[in-house]
């Protein structure tokens, strides 16, 4: 059993244990152990007599006292906590559970498990935690309780730290008390100069199936810090300001796993911007999609069209899978990625880290889960591996990853004895898919957290600290903190002390600072900015004063690059026009805030990417074959390209891409291209269909058509062919099928793939003899070959005498 011997080795509250002795009996033996060491009921009595922990304010930080019956049994065992002042404790009986299997282990794990053998887990509270009253006549009561001799129980201790308490020390002294004696504790908390927020910055989504949106169980998670996958939209509020609650699920499931790679088609835009209209306006909205379809390319379009309708409804798209190139785009238009935020494994990190890292910078939130044992190196969550793994992966792992959330499977899948049969989801792995207990048998409504969730708690709580320091412009130095101790998947400490130490160094950084609580914190939005061809941006921030100072002061600087400001650089959210001739990369816009009482400051750097106006496009260059038709095709507002500065020309084109293009050809503009008046002739484009109102002008213009079923199928990628019937049907006059009806087409092919009797030869030879198209250096044409964007532009730049023929 592990002695401590120092303040950097434990971290919140300053523990002094006096044993105290009965002249007639002995007394009980108890010693304090931290919160990530665990005592099983058989070991050691420990020699430790003091422990050291610092805590912010809004905070709760653990640590446990052991008592020992030694020698003989104790009966009728208390514990009575001290009046701080301030500072609330809450105390909790450990209930131990047996794992008769225990988690798959293997000689070569780097990460094993510590086997069969009695666990503490469940936590008994003391009192109702709704009432504050002491909990008496349930299945398992916390105290008093007796103790068999030679052997440990201990209890848990939670220290709170409200809002607005007073930095500084707290004194008091703990009491245990038993028939045979009884031992007293002196208690020195230390209270830091900063609050930790009530809104947690990591986001989390931890599912319940059994306690779906029950209320006591929603404050149970939200008070570890933790989010509920879906509270009941009555409770929101309440849960919102007095828990931090920050996101909810809208709770649509596609029935998508990697088990069946089948997906039903989304709602509509109107059903889900009415399911997100019932939720608080200040709440995140995500929609957990799909499941682990990483194997189910056949799924993407069809991904992609929840993705669509989500994103119309101001609803994040959430699936658990590693990013693909496939999905890094909705096809809306917008260069949104289909997924905004991918849940990973350790595992699918590892195995994809050059495309996580890829959809982070283009602004897609990353988070991490955990499930089962899947590689034999990275945190576990079953029962029997050691505590820190709970903690580091939401906390330092994640941050120093720059992943922005956790979500777990399920907290409450309980066996029919769940107090004391933890293996539910198969014996080799003990405590999979329950984080919590069920209060029944406690005697208290909703569930109990379990150990475990207590220390995932504290890393959302280490997040946190990481995150402060950002927001203060001291991130780097953040980071290489967290980075000592949990730098990736493979390489994170196993020694609680340097958890431990590293928490401590952040969280006198932060003291010393006063927190965010003393200056203003200015953030800019989507950073870094690409401001594109024209030059022009709008810019935006927030502003957040922790004294509650007015914002009455704004100004940007561009460090004297030479650009201007409309109407000036001294409002919230001016237009910035960049200097004509910058070059990529290369201009920095500062944001300084300033707060109302004139003392506060803050500042926050954007960084504007500005491209040289030839060569558009980050990825066609000048020397690309299709660069000047790209580049006459975006002159023409018929092509755009994607936020993050790439045209991405090899992707492929689908038949509603098509139908925006040729509408915009056709009108001289997108503006120009009719509204809706009424629902499209297609079932399956309702009017809020992103690309409409361009599909029903084509096909008014019979330029395109459906297919026998009735429907368009806009998500459905393009051949060539068929992109040379839409290209030849714009051409004509008047325009669409109709206006082909005299040519007649050679009697020779043209290209020797592209026969006579092939459904779209005329419309290939059309395009041919008007210089409209052409085919591959070998002489063949390809015409079931997928269209990608490049070839469109080209065809679409020669149709419309956008550029010349060669």
């Amino acid at each position: 059993m592990p002695t401590i011997t120092g303040l950097a080795a434990v971290g919140v509250l300053a523990l002094l244990l006096t044993i105290g002795a009965s002249a007639a009996l002995p007394a009980p033996v108890a010693w304090v152990e931290p919160s990530m060491e665990r005592v099983g009921p058989f070991d050691s009595a420990g020699t430790a007599s003091e422990i050291d922990l610092y805590a912010a304010q809004g905070e709760t930080e653990s640590f446990q006292i052991i008592v020992r019956a030694a020698g003989e049994n104790l009966t009728n065992v208390d514990v009575t906590a001290p009046d701080l002042g301030g500072p609330e404790v809450t105390l909790y009986r450990e209930h131990y559970v047996y794992l008769s299997t225990g988690s798959g282990d293997w000689a070569s794990n780097r990460n094993r498990p510590e086997g069969p053998g009695w666990y503490p887990d469940p936590l008994i509270p003391f009192d109702d935690p709704a009432t504050g009253q002491d909990l008496v006549g349930a299945q398992l009561d916390a105290v008093p309780f007796d103790l068999a001799a030679d052997r440990n129980q201990p209890i848990w201790v939670d220290v709170y730290v409200p809002r607005g308490t007073a930095p500084g020390q707290y004194s008091g002294s703990f009491t245990v008390t038993s028939g045979q004696g009884q031992a007293s504790a002196t208690l020195n908390l230390t209270v830091w100069d900063f609050a930790v927020p009530l809104r947690p910055s990591a986001d989390s989504s931890i599912l319940l199936w059994t306690m779906r949106r029950d209320l006591a169980t929603a404050r149970e998670l939200l008070q570890h810090r933790l989010m509920p996958s879906s509270v009941n939209r009555g409770d929101e509020s309440y849960l919102i300001s007095s828990y931090g609650l920050g996101a909810t699920g809208l709770g649509f499931w596609s029935g998508a796993d990697g088990t069946n790679c089948l997906m039903r088609s989304p709602p509509s835009v109107a059903e889900l911007q009415a399911a997100a209209a019932e939720h608080e306006p200040e709440l995140k909205l995500y929609n957990y999609t799909a499941d682990e379809i990483d194997s189910c390319t056949n799924l993407y379009e069809t991904l992609r069209s929840w993705a669509r309708n989500l994103h119309a409804a101001g609803v994040d798209n959430l699936v658990t899978m590693a990013p693909v190139p496939e999905l890094y785009d909705d096809g809306s238009g917008t260069g949104r990625s289909a997924v905004d935020i991918w849940v990973i494994l350790p595992k699918m990190y590892d195995n994809a880290s050059d495309r996580v890292i890829y959809c982070q910078q283009k602004g897609d939130e990353v988070w991490s889960y955990n499930c089962l044992m899947q590689d034999d190196y990275s945190p576990k969550w079953a029962i029997d591996f050691s505590p820190i793994n709970y903690r580091i992966q939401p906390g330092f792992i994640n941050q120093s990853l720059g992943m922005t959330g956790v979500l777990y499977w399920r907290a409450d899948l309980w066996s029919t004895d769940p107090w004391n049969n933890v293996e539910a989801y198969a014996p080799w792995y003990p405590g999979e898919g329950m984080l919590v207990y069920p209060g029944q048998q406690v005697g208290v409504p909703g569930v109990v957290a379990s150990m475990r969730v207590k220390w995932l708690r504290d890393g959302i709580d280490d997040y946190d600290y990481v995150h402060m320091l950002e927001q203060l412009g001291l991130g780097d130095q953040a980071l290489e903190i967290a980075r000592t101790v949990g730098p990736d998947w493979s390489d994170w400490t196993r020694d609680p002390a340097e958890l431990e130490a590293a928490r401590r160094q952040l969280g006198e950084m932060l003291s010393s600072l006063g927190g965010a609580s003393h200056g203003i914190v200015a953030r800019g939005q989507s950073d870094p900015r690409d401001v594109g061809s024209t030059g022009t941006t709008s810019l935006s921030a927030t502003a957040v004063d922790g004294e509650g100072h007015a914002i009455t002061s704004w100004h940007w600087s561009d460090g004297g690059a030479g650009g201007s400001f409309a109407p000036s650089a001294d409002v919230q959210g001016p237009e910035y026009q960049a200097p004509v001739n910058m070059t990529e990369f290369d201009l920095i816009v500062h944001l300084t805030v300033t707060a109302g009482c004139g003392e506060a400051v803050g500042s926050h750097t954007i960084e504007l990417r500005v491209r040289p106006r030839e060569g558009a496009f980050y990825d066609v260059p000048d020397d690309h074959w299709a660069h000047a038709a790209i580049n006459a095709c975006l002159d023409a507002g018929i092509v755009r390209g994607f936020p993050d500065g790439f045209y991405r020309p090899g992707r492929s084109v689908t038949r509603a891409e098509m139908a925006v293009y040729i509408a915009r050809a056709l009108t001289g503009s997108d503006a120009a291209v009719p509204e809706l008046t009424g629902p499209t002739r297609f079932p399956d484009i309702p009017a809020d269909y992103w690309a409409a109102k361009h599909i029903e002008y084509a096909a008014g213009a019979r330029i395109v058509g459906g297919y026998p079923d009735g429907m368009y199928h806009g998500d459905w990628t393009i051949t060539r062919g068929q992109m040379s019937v839409f290209i030849a049907r714009s051409m004509v006059d008047p325009t669409g099928e109709e206006g082909l009806a005299d040519y007649v087409p050679p009697s020779t092919p043209t290209f020797p793939d592209v026969q006579t009797y092939f459904w779209a030869y005329a419309h290939i030879e059309y395009l041919v003899e008007h210089g409209g198209g052409s085919g591959y250096p070998d002489g063949l044409y390809r015409p079931t070959a997928t269209c990608t964007r490049d070839q469109m532009a080209v065809y679409i730049a020669r149709a419309f005498g956008l550029l010349e023929q060669p």
